[in-house]
């Protein structure tokens, strides 16, 4: 019995050397969100414009094209509530700051950091910017939050040598650089957006979206009592806005009944259909928006009015 119990505590006491030592290298392996606490941190005193938000902005505003003392804290994949809480922890510490450049996904306002969703996000937020969501003392630890995620960012590093982060020095990540991408990248980019409108979808209560738009609403105040301005970034390219401009043209509310009036009195057709009717006709549309064919609106281009 003594040499079972002896055997245990050995057999425990190494796995747990063998935790602390993995555990210690997946620290020192670079990542963004370690990189931009530092970066911010050592430049609160002469900060003039952040760049806060999601992909739309840390991979699509660099710092070097505007005035000096511009950093950019983005982090891809980050949502509404981080944003708030690391705006809110440094804004009182740049007494310099002048300009909140702000990057908003547009699903970005129907999701949310959880651990069903995106517990990397919560745990890499806790352990390397010090945010805390749920105060989750298990999250202090990479290894056993993550598992196999974690090490295959150890493999990555160490195994592999290929870099785990590509920021410069203003907080740009240039991992979507086209020299650093395949040939091909842009093929996988409809796969990669697929399901972004499940979130949406889900949210059947409108309950994220409100949340998401009163965070949005308490930074625009926290802004405002500063004397920041604050500009949204949505991250929609030139064709999209043109599209999204139309649409909005005209967009609508109408009842049942006033359809049913209109269709026997009004030969113009309605809102609705000069969108949803008209667009998946033209080519600019689709490549605008990545359309496939397993997308609602497609239309197959042998099916397709081509007037000109």
């Amino acid at each position: 019995m003594k040499n079972f119990l002896k055997y245990v505590g050995v057999f425990s006491a190494s796995l747990i050397l063998l935790i602390i030592g993995v555990e210690y290298m997946l620290r020192q392996v670079p990542n963004a969100l370690a990189f931009k606490k530092e970066l911010i941190e050592k430049h609160t005193q002469d900060t003039k414009n952040l760049i806060i938000g999601s992909s739309v902005v840390n991979c699509g505003i660099n710092p070097a094209y505007l005035a000096d003392s511009t950093y950019n804290l983005a982090i891809s994949g980050e949502w509404f509530r981080f944003n708030q809480i690391l705006l809110e922890k440094y804004i009182q510490q740049m007494p310099q700051l002048k300009n909140v450049f702000w990057g908003i996904c547009f699903h970005s306002l129907w999701s949310d950091d959880n651990e069903n969703t995106d517990i990397s996000s919560i745990v890499n937020h806790q352990i390397y910017m010090g945010i805390s969501r749920n105060h989750n003392k298990l999250h202090n630890i990479e290894l056993l939050s993550l598992g196999s995620l974690c090490m295959r960012k150890w493999s990555k590093y160490y195994i592999q040598r290929r870099p785990t982060m590509r920021c410069d020095s203003l907080g740009v990540d240039h991992s979507y650089d086209s020299k650093f991408k395949d040939n091909n990248w842009l093929e996988d980019i409809p796969d990669l957006v697929a399901d972004q409108h499940k979130p949406m979808l889900a949210d059947t209560n409108g309950d994220l979206y409100h949340e998401n738009i009163s965070r949005m609403h308490q930074i625009a105040q926290v802004c405002k009592s500063k004397g920041i301005t604050l500009y949204l970034v949505d991250g929609f390219t030139p064709e999209q806005r043109f599209f999204l401009a139309y649409a909005t043209l005209w967009a609508g509310n109408i009842r049942d009944e006033q359809i049913r009036v209109y269709t026997k009195s009004d030969p113009h057709s309605l809102g609705k259909w000069r969108v949803n009717g008209a667009l998946p006709h033209i080519q600019a549309w689709y490549d605008a928006f990545h359309i496939t064919p397993s997308d609602p609106l497609y239309v197959a281009p042998e099916n397709r009015v081509n007037v000109w």
